[in-house]
């Protein structure tokens, strides 16, 4: 194909920027880390409200086990692509 340009993956392999070594989660201002660590708990109590009412929904309206199974397996996808980083 002409004009279609592919990505240069020769290079070596790069961790992602938004992820800290220990090290770094050390040296980080006491502020930035207790704002850390609110996102992370605003994201488990969404997290853990969201299920509490999917299984309400789904017992309520008497859906299947298949069903509610498989609405598990999209609700924790979707919060997974909008977590935030535990490291």
């Amino acid at each position: 194909m002409r004009g279609s340009s592919k990505p240069d993956i020769s290079g070596p392999i790069e961790p992602a920027k938004h992820k800290r070594t220990h090290a770094e989660r050390e040296q980080m201002p006491t502020g930035e880390r207790a704002s850390h660590a609110k996102a992370v708990a605003a994201q488990l109590l969404s997290g853990v409200t969201a299920l509490a009412l999917l299984t309400f929904v789904c017992v309520w309206f008497g859906v299947s086990l298949t069903a509610t199974a498989f609405a598990y397996l999209i609700l924790i996808v979707l919060l997974s692509l909008i977590g935030v980083s535990f490291l």
